[in-house]
């Protein structure tokens, strides 16, 4: 049988471009592992952990046909390092660095994070809202890793949906859309026994105040009173002499400008 050459050349040609496309998804994690299409992460643990938590952070409107950089972290678990999956309804996600990788319409990571010395595990990617408007959806999955070298003892759960509002373009587009980022406020664990774990973002850099209250409205204890930089940050509370009770953590920015309020068992 003759083989003609220009079958032979395209053959190869596939061959090449099929072994480029499987090594891109060997050199990252996986994807439809979301609420959106999956069903976890599965292969380190059969159910989704209370102790881990993953966020999603970013303005919650935008203009049709208009981009955000957002951020997505992972708190707690054995927290030496982790990955995230990310998929989107009716916008697109692309990747802004060399930390996390797009296959097909979704992002996973591109290799395990480790946790930085001094803050959460993050990541940043970019997000393109559709031209149609109304509500779109972002889903989101973390695992926590030991970094043991296998499964065990890792621990995994699906984040929050996070909801962006994607209303017409206008001329006052940049105003609304510089109004539409909110702030985040997570203690784990929650009950605390004694200390607990807050993590939280500042959408921009600005002066922070963090305090606790107790149920009376008194103020038991200051975390952070000074300025911080945009991003996440995480601090621990020592609840020391306190009683257990339940417990309220406000923080705010720009004296007020922004605030959010987190209740807190501790337990002892």
């Amino acid at each position: 049988m003759k083989i003609h050459p220009a079958r032979t050349t395209f053959i190869l040609f596939l061959v090449f471009a099929f072994s480029i496309s499987l090594d891109a998804y060997l050199d990252c994690g996986r994807i439809r592992l979301t609420r959106k299409n999956g069903f976890g992460c599965i292969c380190h643990g059969d159910f989704a952990s209370p102790n881990v938590a993953v966020q999603i952070f970013g303005p919650d409107s935008l203009a049709a046909g208009t981009s955000a950089q957002f951020t997505i972290a992972v708190f707690g678990g054995p927290d030496s390092s982790a990955g995230v999956n990310v998929a989107v309804s009716r916008g697109v996600i692309d990747t802004v660095d060399s930390t996390l990788c797009k296959i097909e319409d979704e992002l996973t990571y591109a290799f395990p994070h480790p946790r930085p010395v001094d803050g959460a595990i993050t990541w940043n990617f970019n997000y393109t809202a559709p031209l149609q408007t109304g509500q779109d959806t972002i889903w989101s999955v973390g695992n926590s890793v030991n970094l043991s070298g296998t499964p065990e003892g890792d621990e995994w759960n699906f984040g929050e949906n996070f909801y962006v509002n994607v209303f017409p373009a206008t001329s006052v587009s940049d105003e609304r859309q510089a109004k539409s980022f909110s702030l985040y406020l997570k203690s784990y664990p929650n009950p605390a026994n004694p200390n607990a774990v807050f993590s939280f973002f500042v959408p921009y850099s600005s002066f922070v105040n963090l305090s606790i209250f107790n149920y009376e409205g008194k103020a038991v204890s200051n975390l952070v009173n000074e300025y911080k930089e945009e991003g996440v940050h995480q601090i621990t509370w020592s609840a020391g002499n306190l009683a257990s009770s339940i417990y309220f953590a406000r923080l705010s920015i720009n004296n007020d400008e922004l605030s959010a309020v987190k209740k807190l068992i501790l337990v002892k």
